[in-house]
């Protein structure tokens, strides 16, 4: 059986980027089935409460093993001026894609698709813009394996 941490440890920082994603998001994605179905919370709500806890667990995630930065107060404030701009994104897509995209699907259908949809773009937009911070201070982000601008 392959192990799961070795295999993290030899991927390329992309690569630690999306597995650490996919974890958070199903995370973020729990927390926001819990807060509208047990607590009534409206979507674009719950999905920012979702996102928030998702942030500081990728943040922790991330920054040293994919970014190569140290936890520190320059880097949290890439990380959070990045993520208020995925909020916004995110909460935009979500809102949108619930209730225009997937309107005809079924409730469960509905929040699954347009939860992707609010992830998927994110994740991508996010990545490159951190990357390209880092770089323009000057941060390691270029590291054997990873995504050239």
């Amino acid at each position: 059986m392959p192990n799961p941490m070795k295999a993290l440890k030899t991927a390329s920082p992309f690569t630690k980027y999306l597995m650490y994603s996919v974890a958070v998001t199903i995370i973020d994605s729990a927390a926001v089935w819990l807060l509208m179905n047990h607590f009534a919370v409206e979507l674009v709500y719950a999905n920012t409460a979702g996102m928030i806890l998702g942030f500081f667990i990728h943040y922790i995630l991330s920054s040293q093993s994919v970014f190569q930065t140290e936890y520190g107060a320059i880097g949290f404030i890439v990380y959070v001026g990045t993520f208020i701009l995925g909020i916004f994104l995110a909460g935009g897509l979500i809102s949108i894609s619930y209730h225009k995209l997937f309107y005809f699907l079924p409730e469960t259908f509905k929040f699954l698709f347009s939860k992707g949809v609010s992830v998927v773009v994110p994740f991508f937009i996010l990545y490159y813009i951190r990357k390209s911070i880092y770089k323009l201070m000057g941060t390691s982000c270029s590291s054997k394996g990873d995504v050239t601008l």
